[in-house]
């Protein structure tokens, strides 16, 4: 084996060798050289990274990938590991560098955008820090574009976590330059291993965020800008006014990079357009270019829609804020916090997931809660766990690697509104799998008092568990479960939520016990009475309509008014549930031949009144309307009671049906629209209502709602039709 300073002095040698046919654009002779000089394998990896930094510096990319592979799969072992003084690799570390700047520099080709590099690329970059390894800062920014390439936000994240992580010091493996000399011996050229403050740069945090924004999740990519500190920044901001100002001004203050670095800045702007906060990256783009003397408007996206939408999400920011703030704080300080704090941190923790959510944006959510566990974990944490620290996210001080949940149960508040965040990104199977790990793991400790109390104080989190149980469509592990909560503890929800199971599952004798049970304990919610109506119209059960009134009786005295009231302002819902039949009886409609009638009236008068109040109109009483105007008299007389104010005299069809179509088109229906369309359209065709159909048509032209074409020449060839002649 050759003396070390001999290894290095070769190697040396045919890595300048390399550079200069690279700079002189001349690599394929590299390349030539090894495949006909069959001597060549006697020089094993530095003649392969030699070839690969001439194609890398002529930026021939493809040929990079293509010579380490070869590599890989070379049964010639000079040339398939890399050795010295007995330490054995797959590759030589300037081999697997260029490697991954070169998967990189392919993937922001605009021409050769190939997919599903950041798996392999993150899992190389760990082994070289599991290793101990070395590997440069453009072969870390290779990695993250791969990442970006694919869309790839969690490992992007990863990355991003290690390096604020990195201390050139203390860590085992090293960020170096990318000159040749640093990737030969580990004693020898290392001496300009970054630190802690110039590994991540805006370029860097700008290639995380866009990757984030990529995937959909902006959120995350303002957190990351929130939380990954400026430049030449290690500390956080001492200000204690989190309260005060705009979030564009709260991350220009966490951030003053975005003043001066363009994409940084683009990288902003895309995620706040992407939450539909316009006015915010308005807001920005302002303050920067106010900044700056000349304008950068050409330079910088700047969003199209400036319509505000999701204001959920500046509320989510301003929580998120105080969160932050809190847990640094917490880590900036030795003083135990008291357990009345904890509890109020849970608390806003749980708003925070819950406005998180209702943005669209639930893994920041979900990270910003991940945060504050540590940190109160932190503070809490024993002598011995220390050995097992590695940094938190996004270097919020340290936290353990496994943290144990007494945050999560810190609130009912705060493990329900966990459990739905890990609902709606995992499912309700890991949710539940979730939930039942650290249910068990807890529930002694909670119920050691009185099991009635802890029931109690945990009923939200039950009742969501009972609720993906019945989600999952285990009916009988849902109803095992229902039966394990106490009945004292019991909410309406929780009759609701298992009546709605039995619903699914067709049992309505069960529906019917569980109704019988809320109403023995005061817990009866509407839900639940319409749930039982629903079991009573399907079960062998004789005098179903006597024992629907009764429950109509109880829904009625729950909302505080009277039955007969009740029945008719929910007639369209008890329709759909109950068929026609029952809805009918319940009306007092017992004459067949009169129900087409009456209900025509009832559709009128629910339009009218709704409309007027400016709520939405049911979709059954529009088709109502339209599919019964044929059997209807026009400009109807007054009723036989001779009430002159009464709505029947005021009824006339045809502008009924004109209001409807209208309506149909603003707002759709869950059945067959077009079909619909036309058949109002043809009634009034039939009808010869020329006034109502201009009128109709004016409507359309001044509205500018898209109509089929046969509808508006129906319209219009009844509207300049001849009146018909009497006969």
């Amino acid at each position: 084996m050759p003396h070390r300073n001999q290894a290095h002095h070769r190697f040396t040698d045919i890595m300048a060798a390399g550079s200069s046919l690279g700079r002189a654009g001349q690599q394929q002779a590299c390349i030539d050289y090894m495949s006909t000089n069959p001597n060549a394998s006697e020089l094993g990896q530095p003649l392969v990274a030699a070839m690969m930094n001439a194609c890398y510096i002529c930026e021939n990319y493809c040929s990079v990938l293509d010579l380490y592979y070869n590599m890989q799969h070379d049964s010639k072992s000079g040339r398939g590991e890399w050795q010295w003084e007995g330490e054995y690799a797959r590759s030589h570390p300037l081999c697997t560098d260029l490697l991954l700047r070169s998967v990189g520099m392919r993937v922001s080709d605009a021409d050769a955008k190939d997919q599903g590099f950041s798996e392999g690329s993150t899992l190389i970059f760990y082994q070289i820090i599991e290793n101990g390894g070395r590997i440069s800062l453009p072969a870390i920014r290779g990695v993250l574009r791969a990442c970006e390439n694919d869309a790839d936000y969690e490992r992007a994240i990863d990355v991003l976590q290690i390096l604020q992580g990195y201390s050139g010091r203390n860590s085992d493996w090293k960020i170096v330059g990318k000159s040749t000399e640093n990737f030969l011996y580990e004693s020898d050229y290392t001496t300009d291993s970054r630190s802690n403050r110039r590994v991540i740069d805006c370029n860097i945090l700008a290639t995380v965020m866009d990757t984030c924004s990529a995937a959909g999740e902006f959120g995350l990519a303002l957190l990351c800008l929130r939380m990954t500190y400026s430049v030449g920044t290690s500390q956080t901001l001492e200000s204690n006014n989190f309260e005060e100002g705009t979030m564009t001004e709260k991350l220009l203050a966490h951030q003053p990079s975005l003043y001066h670095n363009i994409r940084l800045l683009n990288s902003t702007l895309v995620a706040l357009q992407g939450l539909h906060c316009s006015q915010d990256a308005l807001n920005l783009y302002s303050k920067v270019e106010s900044s700056h003397d000349e304008n950068i408007e050409e330079l910088v996206y700047l969003p199209e829609n400036r319509k505000e939408i999701n204001t959920s999400w500046r509320e989510a920011y301003r929580h998120i804020e105080r969160l932050l703030f809190a847990a640094e704080t917490i880590n900036r300080t030795n003083h135990v916090i008291s357990k009345e704090y904890i509890y109020q941190l849970s608390l806003g923790t749980a708003l925070m997931l819950k406005c998180s959510s209702e943005s669209g944006q639930v893994n920041a959510g979900l990270q910003v809660a991940n945060v504050m566990a540590s940190s109160v974990q932190q503070n809490h944490k024993s002598a011995k766990s220390m050995k097992d620290k590695v940094k938190s996210f996004f270097g919020l001080d340290e936290a353990i690697v496994e943290p144990d949940s007494r945050f999560w149960f810190e609130s009912d508040e705060l493990l329900s509104a966990t459990m739905s965040a890990h609902r709606m990104i995992y499912g309700v199977d890991d949710a539940l799998v979730w939930f039942f790990n650290e249910w068990n793991a807890k529930k002694s400790r909670l119920n050691e008092n009185a099991s009635d109390e802890a029931d109690r104080r945990w009923i939200k989190s039950m009742n969501l568990a009972l609720e993906m149980l019945v989600e999952q469509g285990d009916i009988d592990k849902a109803a095992a479960f229902f039966d394990g909560i106490n009945a004292p503890c019991r909410t309406p929800d929780t009759y609701s939520i298992m009546a709605n199971g039995y619903q699914r599952d067709r049992r309505w004798n069960d529906i019917t016990a569980c109704y019988n049970g809320a109403k023995k304990v005061g817990c009866l919610s509407e839900a639940l009475c319409l749930s039982a109506m629903k079991g009573i119209v399907q079960s062998e059960t004789s005098g179903k309509i006597k024992i629907l009134r009764s429950v109509a009786d109880e829904i009625a005295a729950i909302k505080g008014v009277k039955t007969g009231a009740w029945i008719v302002s929910n007639y369209w819902a008890l329709k759909r549930l109950l068929g026609f039949h029952y809805a009918r009886l319940l009306m007092w409609w017992n004459n067949p031949n009169e129900t087409q009638r009456l209900e025509f009236r009832l559709a009128s008068q629910h339009f009218t009144e709704r409309k007027k109040l400016g709520l939405a109109i049911d979709s059954d009483a529009l088709k109502c309307i339209i599919k019964l105007a044929r059997d209807q008299q026009l400009n109807e007389t007054p009723s036989e009671n001779g009430n002159a104010g009464s709505l029947e005299e005021k009824v006339h069809p045809p502008s009924l049906v004109r209001q409807a179509l209208l309506e149909i088109l603003v707002c759709g229906t869950n059945d067959d629209e077009s079909q619909l369309l036309l058949e109002g359209m043809s009634y009034l065709s039939r009808a010869n209502a020329k006034a109502e159909c201009l009128e109709f048509i004016e409507n359309i032209e001044s509205s500018g709602l898209k109509v089929d074409d046969q509808i508006i020449f129906m319209a219009r060839t009844t509207a300049e039709s001849e009146p018909a002649h009497e006969k």
